[in-house]
């Protein structure tokens, strides 16, 4: 098992030139072999629970790898406060912290949104693609696909493992980019998806989270995907809120099936079926599908919720909750 020859394209640059390094797309285990392709075994930033790895703990230890807890708000501050020491404070003094700033592994066919947490000190950044062209693809390690021991005995079926690395050039991040560390992620993230020719996207990892606890109340492992990072910066909510509005989409959805009809509607708020009310759920279904996804059902309600007592649509659920209660 193992990479019998690495096709590099690019060059380097120093850790005082660029701290940080970026990898992009992340979609196995097997990058962190790839990453060996520096001149130095770089440092890493990764969630904690790869560092009780039996096989991977003690490498992310003997690199100085920084472990960051995805649940805790203290553990994420603690590890951007030791990415700003060792890339603005201390800069060039320690190896290429490398990042993959998907934050979950991917099929490669789109970058999802990127984590900021790379791009908060404001420092340049060298961009850092991954490819792996061999067929059939046994490297993929995603959600719904093989498990990590499955791919493991894939992998070593196979004598051969062909594999590319590529070193864009140092990105040097500008005023309005230092200010704005989503910004510049963005730039970057679109520069990485136009040099792999694949398209971004505003999925992100609270998707998966958001996957796994839809898969968990009985649904479709992709219902309950709503392009996290995009919904939330222009809505305001957060991932605690999309999981309660997730739990009101399953109580609405007898059956399961990551759909509600008219029907669904009406029979959980005990409502007739009446002009009014298929009015109201004609918002949260534009397209006129007679049929609502999570997502519309998430957005809709949003802006349902949003909209003023003097407007139409307000008005139009009140006439149908006072019709039915008196």
């Amino acid at each position: 098992m193992g990479f019998h020859y690495v096709r590099v394209k690019g060059k380097l640059a120093s850790p005082q030139e660029a701290p940080i390094c970026v990898y992009a797309p992340h979609s196995s285990f097997l990058d962190v072999l790839l990453a060996s392709v520096l001149d130095e075994v770089p440092s890493g930033l990764s969630k904690a629970e790869n560092f009780r790895n039996p096989f991977l703990g003690a490498l992310f230890m003997a690199s100085e790898s920084i472990g960051v807890s995805r649940d805790s708000a203290k553990s994420r501050l603690q590890s951007v406060e030791e990415v700003k020491y060792r890339t603005v404070v201390t800069r060039g003094q320690w190896p290429h912290l490398g990042v993959c700033p998907e934050g979950t592994c991917t099929n490669r066919k789109a970058l999802i949104t990127f984590k900021a947490g790379a791009f908060i000190p404001g420092c340049p950044v060298q961009p850092i693609l991954f490819k792996y062209p061999g067929t059939p693809d046994v490297y993929t390690w995603v959600n719904d696909g093989p498990s990590g021991f499955q791919l493991l005995m894939f992998i070593m079926c196979q004598l051969h493992h062909p594999a590319e690395v590529e070193f864009l050039p140092v990105w040097q991040p500008n005023n309005e980019e230092m200010e704005n560390p989503k910004l510049f992620a963005e730039n970057v993230q679109n520069s990485m998806a136009k040099a792999l020719g694949i398209p971004t996207t505003g999925h992100s990892f609270e998707d998966v989270l958001l996957m796994k606890e839809g898969s968990n109340l009985g649904l479709p492992d992709d219902a309950a995907v709503v392009e996290f990072q995009k919904v939330s910066s222009k809505l305001g909510m957060n991932l605690d809120y999309m999981k309660a509005r997730l739990g009101m989409f399953v109580a609405i959805d007898t059956n399961r099936d990551g759909l509600i009809t008219l029907t669904d509607f009406a029979r959980h708020y005990r409502l007739p079926i009446s002009s009014a009310l298929k009015q109201m759920f004609s918002a949260l279904d534009p397209d006129n599908k007679g049929h609502v996804t999570f997502r519309q059902y998430l957005i809709g309600t949003a802006c349902l919720a949003n909209i003023g007592s003097s407007k139409t649509m307000a008005q139009d659920a009140l006439t149908v909750i006072l019709s039915f209660m008196g």
